[in-house]
């Protein structure tokens, strides 16, 4: 970071109290130019951003939307790269915040609290393979969107600096780190064997630990018992310095099936990393959870001859029209990084009041040399799919260590005990949603079984605030400024018009719990730009018309 912290009051006096539009023009040589507060005719990408401020009696999301057009001369390339730009210059205060609060994330996980070198020369290298791939594949549709993401980023990086005070201004690397957040779960243990977690030898109090602090995400897909609707949510689990948040809208002038996407998102970041999307015109929404890889030999796989995590999903976004489709596209080229299980909606396959067809729900996991996925419909004819951070396939399961790290500790599928959370049927979270997905009637039902954690009176809550479908880490012993801290959530009208409901901020599960508060003693935990007090109640997020 390169004097950052002494500029932070500057950088929020700088953030926007109030909606902002802006455009970015491109000259014949291909230079960017940003405009604030006007829409100029002919620009390629026009945009609007709202603050979390504006935002602060409802949901404590911001709300950005950008749409590209295909001006002429400009590529789809310059699409993307004039998107990046205008973002960069529109969100460059809170991207400042963002990025001193990750970084500060990113920076703990190291003994001297700081990045050590050998990481940069591997993003160089991923980042000249991914170039020199799409360079050599010019009109395969993957590589397509994949150099798009990547010039969305350099875009990203000149806008913000174009905008930036001369103390703030940041490299392409320092972007890089930020969009492989999740990336870095795995990528750390790679690179620096030495510190991934020795679950050979780690005693149990501190393998709950570091598990529920990996474990990143519930997700729920869930159909009415007659069939007339269809509903998708995820509740993010991460660090709370991780709540200066955005809900983006992207949009770019293409024939492709995903040329416009809708995410959650933060500050910075070109994906949504929860994950939580929306496609159009391919109606797919998809999100996803992370699984533990307790199997350190796999890591060998992970090489930067690869796509991120992100960069895959950004890609696949894109350009796949089937939940098939999607899972091909996330397979190639696997980085073994942020290794995470996706659920694929395709809502062309839904009709309210039908039985599902074939190909609604795809679901897939990734481990470091292995993805799998299947058409899951048939599960979900049964009223529910759900996700909790255990892999549901058997391999997958098997590969990454579970059975072995279970035996170390004795337990077995008769008493597992405190390990309950790594078996896929007995723990807690896959007892909650199978005793409680039943309850669900309606839209607003759905998002309060999203947001529950009643620990103190749940059996299967086990008077541990982690053990809940939005856990609340800062309410355990010992306490975590880790756990559930949103929501996102839709019906199948929605996803088909861009349309969620989303909320910020750690649960009150209907006002049983007291509303997360920053205080003092907390400061340890960087959190530029986040609200004093998380008391937010579900906001309606439709894209404005630009």
């Amino acid at each position: 970071m390169r004097g950052i912290s002494a500029i932070l009051v500057a950088a929020a006096a700088a953030v926007a109290s109030a909606t902002t539009i802006g455009s970015v023009t491109m000259d014949s040589s291909g230079n960017l130019a940003f405009h604030s507060g006007v829409k100029v005719a002919g620009a390629i990408a026009v945009g609007s951003f709202t603050d979390q401020e504006e935002n602060a009696k409802a949901s404590g999301f911001g709300q950005l939307t950008i749409k590209a057009t295909a001006v002429p001369q400009a590529t789809l390339n310059d699409q993307f790269r004039a998107m990046g730009y205008l973002e960069g210059a529109m969100t460059h205060a809170r991207m400042l915040q963002h990025y001193t609060n990750i970084k500060s994330w990113i920076d703990g996980n190291f003994a001297n609290h700081t990045v050590p070198p050998a990481f940069e020369p591997w993003f160089k290298t991923q980042d000249a393979w991914v170039r020199s791939q799409a360079a050599a594949n010019p009109s395969d549709p993957r590589w397509q969107a994949m150099i798009g993401v990547v010039s969305q980023l350099d875009g990203l990086v000149d806008g913000y600096n174009s905008q930036a005070a001369p103390a703030d201004q940041l490299t392409l690397y320092d972007w890089q780190l930020l969009q492989a957040t999740g990336d870095l779960f795995d990528l750390i243990p790679r690179i620096m064997p030495k510190m991934a977690p020795d679950w050979d030898t780690m005693p149990l109090h501190e393998v709950l630990a570091t598990v529920r602090n990996n474990s990143h995400c519930s997700a729920l897909i869930k159909v009415l018992g007659d069939m007339s609707e269809l509903y998708m949510s995820h509740v993010a689990w991460f660090s709370y310095g991780s709540m200066v948040r955005i809900y983006k809208s992207y949009e770019v002038d293409s024939g492709f099936p995903g040329t416009h996407t809708a995410f959650s998102s933060y500050p910075g970041l070109l994906s949504s990393l929860d994950d939580f999307y929306m496609n159009s015109p391919s109606q797919l929404g998809m999100v996803q959870t992370t699984n533990n890889v307790f199997n350190k030999a796999l890591y060998v796989h992970v090489t930067p001859q690869s796509l991120w995590a992100w960069q895959r999903v950004r890609g696949a976004n894109f350009v796949a029209n089937s939940g098939k489709d999607w899972v091909d596209i996330i397979r190639a080229d696997n980085s073994g990084t942020y290794n995470n299980a996706y659920m694929t909606v395709d809502y062309k396959q839904f009709t309210a009041g039908q039985a599902l067809r074939n190909g609604t729900l795809w679901y897939s996991e990734q481990i470091p040399g292995l993805v799998m996925g299947a058409d899951v419909t048939d599960y979900l004819v049964k009223g529910y799919w759900a996700s909790y951070n255990v892999p549901y396939f058997q391999e997958i399961y098997q590969r990454s260590g579970y059975p072995e790290l279970l035996a170390r500790f004795g337990a077995t599928a008769g008493n597992l005990g405190q390990l309950s959370g790594l078996n896929y049927q007995m723990a807690p979270r896959a007892q909650i949603f199978r005793r409680d997905n039943g309850k669900v009637v309606d839209l607003d039902s759905f998002k309060d079984l999203m947001r529950s954690n009643n620990y103190k009176t749940d059996p299967y809550g086990h008077n541990n605030p982690w053990d809940a479908i939005c856990s609340r880490g800062d309410l355990a012993t010992p306490q975590s400024l880790n756990g559930c801290y949103d929501g996102k959530a839709a019906d199948s009208g929605m996803v088909r018009s861009m349309v969620a409901d989303i909320v910020n901020g750690p649960t009150t599960s209907g006002g049983t719990l007291p509303p997360f508060k920053w205080t003092p003693a907390l400061n340890a935990t960087k959190h530029e730009g986040e609200f004093e007090v998380f008391d937010f109640d579900w906001q309606r997020m439709v894209i404005p018309s630009l």
